[in-house]
């Protein structure tokens, strides 16, 4: 009896080790992540060139996490991907053609998983 009692006490052992070991992420909460965007130079200028800066926040980010700015222009998306710059920031350049509020919808992929934020910029 007791050499089974033994068996299953070091399977367990053994079970816990090589799954805290694996080195996956626990799974992301979508509800959790939030983002804010902001322009360098701020306000942002039309006509000139702006970088909008994406931070997420809510769950550690992985390398193999990718965004996608969607800047709508009318009912026109003009989407190109960020540069990964780390810890949850995310950031890319574009030029704003003219004066106005604009959406900016925020893409962020990790894996299988689509999360959309929608953000506004105010161009002068």
């Amino acid at each position: 009896m007791m050499r089974a009692i033994r068996a299953v006490v070091a399977a367990a052992a053994l079970f816990s080790m090589l799954t805290a070991c694996s080195g996956e992420q626990p799974p992301m909460d979508p509800a959790a992540i939030d983002a804010t965007l902001s322009t360098e130079p701020a306000p942002a200028m039309a006509g000139s060139p702006v970088e909008l800066r994406a931070a997420f926040t809510g769950a550690s980010f992985s390398d193999k996490v990718s965004v996608t700015f969607d800047v709508r222009l009318g009912d026109r998306p003009e989407l190109f991907d960020a540069s990964n710059e780390g810890d949850g920031l995310f950031n890319g350049k574009f030029t704003f053609p003219e004066k106005g509020v604009y959406d900016v919808y925020l893409h962020l992929y990790v894996d299988d998983l689509h999360i959309t934020k929608k953000k506004q910029v105010e161009v002068q």
